[in-house]
Order: structure tokens, then C-alpha cells, then sequence
């Protein structure tokens, strides 16, 4: 589930990816690096960097978009066959979105997106669309 308000952990960037810590680093920067995030590496936090970088709690030291990212680099580590997303790109700036987008059709394409969305270009390339009102 990627929900609208992404859910990060207080901990380290490693935890907030792979809390189960069942992933190796390399598998991790991949992720974050298909996630356009590989900049986060580069940041210093309290004298902590790499994947040991400090994440306040709820990510209040991210932006939006690098909180969501997060949130989707987690469910991309996971493999997950089933993903729920719930407006995962309403509170973002058009290039985050457009990270978003790229990372969900590169990534999941072995997967089942339930996507609920109120705008045609997150949805724009799936392959049903359902309209309810």
C-alpha cells in the first residue's frame, strides 16, 4: 500500500527501505538510485550519511516527494505482486510525479497497480481504467 501521506520511520534511511533488513546495500542504493535519490546518500544528518542517514520522525527532514519515493522504493525492494496506490502523487511537483510514474511502469511491470487517482496522467498508461462515482 502507497498511501497519499507517505509512512517513514524514525531510524535510519536503511530501515525506512528495508525494515526488515532483508536486503543487502547494493540492493538498496540500486533502489534509490532508479529512484532518483541517490542524493540522499550525499547528505549529512547529525553526522550521519550513506543508508545510515537519520530520518526524523515522519520524515519531517524529506520533502513531499522524497518521502514518497521512499515510500515506493520500499514496496519496489519488496517485489511486491500486488501494489494499492491512494493518490500517491496528489501533494508532489510535476518532476517528482514524473520520477513516480517512470519508477512504477519500469519497476512493477510484473505486478497488479490498483491505482486510485483524480488525475488522467497519473493513470494515463494503465491498461484499465474504471471510472466510479
Amino acid at each position: 500500500m502507497i498511501p497519499q501521506d507517505p509512512t517513514l520511520f524514525t531510524g535510519s534511511l536503511r530501515f525506512n527501505l528495508d525494515p526488515l533488513c532483508e536486503h543487502n546495500d547494493d540492493a538498496i542504493v540500486n533502489t534509490l538510485t532508479k529512484a532518483g535519490l541517490a542524493d540522499l546518500l550525499q547528505r549529512n544528518e547529525g553526522g550521519s550519511t550513506g543508508l545510515n542517514l537519520k530520518i526524523a520522525e515522519g520524515g519531517s527532514n524529506l520533502s513531499v516527494g522524497e518521502k514518497q519515493l521512499i515510500c515506493i522504493g520500499r514496496a519496489v525492494l519488496r517485489k511486491n505482486k500486488i501494489v494499492l496506490m491512494d493518490e500517491a502523487t496528489a501533494n508532489i511537483d510535476v518532476v517528482t510525479e514524473q520520477k513516480i510514474l517512470k519508477l512504477i511502469k519500469d519497476e512493477f511491470i510484473d505486478s497488479t497497480v490498483i491505482t486510485i487517482a483524480h488525475r488522467l496522467n497519473t493513470i494515463i498508461e494503465s491498461d484499465m481504467i474504471a471510472v466510479l462515482s
